[in-house]
């Protein structure tokens, strides 16, 4: 067993015949696991580690090699391949819950926060798939995500919608520590007549980004409520000369 685990570790990049040599290992140590002098405890990691290896035939053939060491339908070795680092990898892991219908919204969702940029993004496109037409549920997953790339990608989208849950999304989305995407739901929530985000686009004005600043001022004058006006004015009254009366 320790001699196929060690074969299965050596990945050399463009060895054909090398590749072959590790699948084959992986076989055999599907059959050790499988077997009860071994085991599927002792046999998991080294599949586990093959699903970042260098060529994508031994990645396909560690992931189908977990499967095989579990009942069917386990969810054990779509975990592990959800973390992986390989895109394809945590792609077919997808795949297969998608397979599984709505019951698997959950688990497509958590894949929203996946750290492979391509396997997040597949998550999405599965749950807008997944979804009813017109629905806004993998909209509103997506902009919960812990990444900003998603979240930005879906909040202009939002932007036209009257969900009351759009408001309750773009007022999490106020928090965020990215800077395009607080002040793109700040935005959002003038437009909407939201007093939320007076606060954060004050931060804005105060900031060193002219870009941003501009956009801030622009908001608060579509917003156009008293806490807006005070908004403007503190800042206004922190400036002087040419500054305040660019601003004004």
């Amino acid at each position: 067993f320790g001699a196929y685990v060690g074969l299965l570790r050596q990945s050399t990049v463009g060895d054909e015949e090398g590749h072959r040599t590790r699948r084959d290992a992986i076989e055999r140590i599907v059959e050790f696991g499988r077997s009860p002098d071994v085991g599927s405890a002792a046999a998991v990691p080294a599949l586990a580690r093959a699903l970042d290896d260098g060529h994508h035939l031994v990645r396909k053939a560690a992931f189908a090699g977990l499967q095989r060491l579990y009942p069917q339908g386990a969810d054990e070795p779509l975990t592990l391949a959800l973390a992986s680092q390989s895109a394809d990898v945590g792609r077919a892991a997808l795949d297969e819950l998608a397979g599984r219908g709505v019951s698997a919204w959950p688990r497509v969702v958590r894949a929203l926060d996946a750290d492979v940029v391509d396997v997040r993004r597949y998550a999405f496109d599965l749950l807008e798939r997944m979804a009813p037409r017109g629905s806004l549920d993998a909209l509103l997953a997506a902009l919960s995500s812990e990444h900003a790339d998603l979240r930005v990608g879906v909040i202009k989208r939002l932007a036209t919608s009257n969900d009351p849950r759009v408001t309750a999304a773009l007022d999490k989305a106020l928090g965020s520590e990215h800077d395009d995407l607080r002040l793109r739901a700040a935005e959002l929530l003038c437009a909407r007549k939201s007093d939320r985000p007076v606060e954060v686009l004050a931060s804005f004005l105060r900031g060193d980004d002219v870009s941003a600043a501009a956009r801030a001022v622009e908001a608060l004058v579509v917003l156009g409520t008293p806490a807006a006006a005070r908004g403007l004015s503190a800042r206004a009254d922190e400036l002087a000369g040419n500054d305040r009366a660019a601003l004004v």
